[in-house]
């Protein structure tokens, strides 16, 4: 996972080694993945959507475009 000398990232099942990432980045990431687990794809899609836009840089992007392409093929 993401290493983070202030810890809060341990559990993230990430594998982008020591590429910092912000909480709020994980946090608009997180609240995606959340919506995609609960069968609110349209929600989800937006919100990962929203958070490619704010952090088009992140090392979470790929995760974000990865996550979107399977809510929207679970929609199918």
């Amino acid at each position: 996972g993401i290493r983070n000398e202030g810890g809060g990232f341990s559990n993230w099942k990430g594998k982008k080694g020591d590429e910092a990432v912000t909480e709020a980045e994980l946090a608009k990431f997180k609240a995606g993945l959340d919506l995609a687990e609960k069968g609110d794809r349209a929600g989800s899609i937006k919100a990962l959507e929203d958070f490619m836009g704010r952090y088009p840089d992140s090392a979470l992007v790929p995760d974000a475009k990865k996550t979107m392409e399977m809510v929207k093929a679970e929609g199918k």
